[in-house]
């Protein structure tokens, strides 16, 4: 707890996922230019590589709008790490990559031989990328029936 007797500090948003943050932030006008989601705090700007920006870009593209935060975010940075984070998304077990490969999954994405290929690269060995993605599937079938359950989620990524 950071409260003290002179400052109260108060939680918000727990209660959604990362990605229903990033869904429900890309409706507000002022996000566009403002959003600020990455690890350096120094930079004014997004880094637009570390795997925070990464998510949300890569959730922000899925919904089609991106685009639409080309203040926040670098489009080349983005477009040379894209691959290898997905791949690191497919594979990964946090449960952040894990409710990102979901919401992809949910809204139609499917990954490309790309993401695939860094995917095996990166677990070394196919074995061990499969036993991998089935020890999460309590956690994905968690996040996919929050996901399936978000009015938000589904009304704004139908575009």
């Amino acid at each position: 707890n950071l409260s003290t007797s002179a400052m109260h500090f108060q939680v918000s948003g727990s209660e959604y996922l990362r990605v229903e943050k990033v869904v429900r932030v890309a409706t507000l006008v002022g996000a566009r230019k403002h959003l600020h989601v990455c690890m350096d705090e120094t930079q004014t700007r997004n880094c637009s590589a570390c795997i925070k920006c990464a998510y949300a870009q890569i959730t922000l593209e899925r919904m089609g709008r991106l685009e639409e935060f080309s203040d926040c975010f670098d489009k080349e940075t983005y477009q040379h790490i894209k691959h290898e984070m997905l791949a690191k998304i497919l594979t990964g077990r946090s449960p952040y990559r894990i409710e990102t490969r979901e919401f992809l999954y949910a809204t139609g994405f499917r990954f490309g031989w790309r993401a695939w290929l860094q995917a095996i690269r990166h677990r070394r060995q196919l074995k061990d990328l499969i036993w991998g993605l089935l020890a999460d599937r309590r956690r994905a079938q968690f996040v996919r029936d929050r996901i399936s359950s978000s009015k938000i989620l589904i009304r704004s990524t139908a575009r």
